[in-house]
């Protein structure tokens, strides 16, 4: 008999390493790319039908992660991150990172930790930083230092 879901979780590190290839390589290589923690994952949430793990799941469930920031910065800097917005699917990983950067409010070099961050982010994890519940992420935007 297959283990319930509590037996095998599913590790932040391992989807954040996923994350980081899909980051790399881009939505449109998705297909020929081993993402062993988000198949898992896309194959325990109701976004996508039960009977689908493959590219099209993985999609689906980045797209409703960054639906589930509720728009703002972030969420347009993390669509961008992953190719997500209009045009993005084939576009190079430098030039993704470079508009999620202007999206932001950072440098690019800022630009690739930002999965990391929507991670952080209250809206996902329905805490703070460190669990406090505090709403506030680890670094200031440029724009809230003012």
């Amino acid at each position: 008999m297959l283990g319930t879901v509590a037996e095998f979780p599913i590790q932040v590190a391992d989807i954040v390493a996923d994350l980081r290839l899909i980051r790399e390589r881009g939505l449109v290589r998705i297909r020929h790319t081993e993402l062993p923690s988000l198949r898992l994952a896309a194959s325990r949430t109701h976004v996508v039908p039960a009977c689908d793990h493959g590219p099209r799941a993985i999609e689906a469930l980045l797209r409703a992660a960054v639906e589930n920031l509720g728009g703002g910065q972030l969420a347009s800097a993390a669509a961008y991150t992953f190719g997500l917005n209009r045009g993005g699917r084939d576009r190079a990983a430098p030039d993704r990172r470079r508009r999620a950067a202007q999206e932001y409010g950072v440098s690019r070099r800022c630009a690739r930790t930002l999965p990391g961050h929507a991670f952080h982010h209250p809206s996902a994890s329905g805490r703070g930083r460190h669990g406090r519940g505090t709403g506030q992420m680890g670094s200031q935007r440029k724009d809230q230092r003012r």
